[in-house]
């Protein structure tokens, strides 16, 4: 039998580490670390296979495993003395009750020792064998630094009721028994998927209370206007000081927030569902929907402003064009120049299924396209438009039978339109979550804070949370994602970003 002790060590202490390791992998550009610190988390998942065998040999190891990684984390022997002689493993498992001064010392320690750490290619030959060993996986990534999809499981941890707790400026996890669908609903529904959005921001709501000097994800929403009569205000009152001082027309220059048409309403609401603690500028571009086809003159303008006097990271566009506009591309391209890059523009693909191709500037490589989905993230054909080439990779949310934002307020809402407001929701909650968890002012913290920023890092990051669901379709959603160890889900940011050197990113 394995040695409890090894055992709890492995599952408390091995993730953090694991983290480590991948972080001074990116850092120094040294694949082998990247490569211990993957196979770390897929050991740290796994301890039950360990503790429940007879197999001496299996103990052996583990306890193999558990003396290389104390002899790559050592500390020195006088600051540990002062705090009782506890091992360095001991005192990572038990962070959560450290002073705020211990554990960014720990820290220092761990990082300072890894760097001068001779024995990896032997910690990394342990750690191969103790897996295979019991049979966790048969595919070990060799690649350097690449957590494949699996590879990063949520790490055990205690389950608390309610949205999340903070410990030592650590998130926990969203509980993965608060995401499982009570007895009632049988399959993840439109509103249910909303529900857990908003547990979700609950989460990360304490990290905005301790990171004050933060500034919030500024997002625009490009459309018809917004109403203050509409329901979603009615339900959440304290919700109209969101958009107080927000309001942008183009078109009639109305000083207070107006919506003749609906859609703009529509799509706002959605978005203030999803991200709670996001500067939100409605920005009325056209009076009607069927006006779109003459408005490019002035969606050029607002764009540009947005930019510049807004100073925006998101702009949401859940309009298209049949084809292609200079005007519009012009200013797109000009937007992101003035912002060096770090602005995010999501446009819808389509409406019309087949029947026609993707719109424009959803077809631009420097917008990500949106695409529709149902609640179990099944790509919608009725809206979705055929791929543009035969090897570029597709993404969509949730777009399909949305309760209650609708034109009508009474019937569903569908459609890649629908689905743009949540992606953008989804990026603006990972850009919240990168901004108040790294926001030190290491160089590898604000590498990752400006790319994620881009085009090119959000991808990254869509294509380390989605779901591959065949035909070139990626099904994006934030819950996998945030149910994770806070230490994985840094990891993965990290890892996502460092792979922008390895690999063109196609759209």
């Amino acid at each position: 039998m394995a040695d409890p002790k090894d055992s709890v060590l492995a599952s408390r202490a091995f993730p953090w580490i694991g983290s480590q390791f991948i972080k001074s992998g990116c850092d120094s550009r040294n694949p082998q670390l990247g490569q211990l610190g993957t196979q770390l988390f897929l050991l740290a998942n796994s301890t039950s296979a360990v503790t429940s065998t007879s197999s001496a040999s299996l103990s052996a190891d583990l306890h193999d495993v558990v003396r290389l990684l104390e002899k790559a984390c050592s500390l020195s022997g006088s600051w540990r003395s002062q705090r009782n002689d506890r091992s360095t493993l001991e005192m990572i498992a038990s962070r959560n009750t450290l002073s705020k001064e211990d554990d960014e010392r720990l820290q220092f320690e761990v990082d300072k020792s890894l760097k001068v750490f001779s024995q990896t290619n032997l910690a990394i030959n342990a750690l191969t064998q103790l897996i295979q060993r019991c049979e966790l996986r048969q595919d070990i990534s060799s690649h350097s630094v690449v957590l494949d999809e699996g590879t990063l499981r949520p790490t055990p941890s205690v389950l608390m009721a309610g949205e999340g707790y903070k410990t030592s400026g650590r998130v926990a996890p969203v509980p993965r028994t608060l995401l499982d669908p009570p007895r009632a609903l049988s399959k993840w529904t439109p509103k249910f998927w909303l529900a857990q959005v908003e547990r979700i921001n609950r989460m990360l709501h304490p990290l905005s209370m301790r990171d004050h000097d933060a500034h919030p994800v500024r997002i625009a929403v490009f459309d018809t206007g917004y109403s203050l009569d509409s329901s979603y205000l009615d339900m959440y009152t304290h919700e109209e000081k969101r958009l107080s001082g927000h309001w942008v027309d183009w078109v009639e220059n109305s000083r207070t927030p107006v919506d003749v048409d609906g859609h703009g309403t529509a799509m706002t609401s959605l978005l203030m569902k999803m991200t709670q603690k996001a500067e939100i500028f409605t920005v009325r571009v056209i009076k009607r929907r069927q006006d779109l086809e003459t408005s490019q003159v002035v969606v050029a303008k607002a764009i540009l402003h947005a930019a510049t006097t807004l100073n925006v990271d998101i702009i949401s566009l859940s309009l298209g064009f049949p084809n292609e506009d200079e005007i519009i591309r012009d200013a797109i391209s000009e937007a992101i120049r003035i912002k060096k890059g770090n602005l995010l523009f999501f446009a819808a693909a389509a409406n019309d299924g087949s029947n026609r191709h993707e719109m424009f500037p959803a077809s631009m490589e420097s917008v990500i396209s949106v695409r529709a989905t149902n609640s179990a993230g099944g790509f919608v054909d009725e809206f979705d438009p055929p791929p543009v080439d035969d090897e570029g990779r597709l993404y969509g949310t949730l777009g399909h039978d949305i309760p209650g934002h609708a034109v009508d307020e009474t019937k569903p809402c569908s459609g890649c339109s629908a689905a743009t407001p949540i992606m953008a929701g989804i990026a603006a909650l990972l850009l919240q979550y990168v901004q108040h968890r790294l926001s030190d002012r290491s160089a590898s913290s604000e590498n990752i804070r400006k790319q994620i920023r881009t085009k090119r890092g959000m991808m990254q990051i869509f294509k380390a949370i989605a779901v591959n669901r065949g035909n070139q379709r990626h099904y994006v959603a934030p819950f996998e994602f945030f149910e994770r160890d806070d230490e994985i889900r840094l990891a993965i940011i990290r890892v996502a970003i460092a792979n922008l050197r390895t690999q063109v990113v196609r759209k």
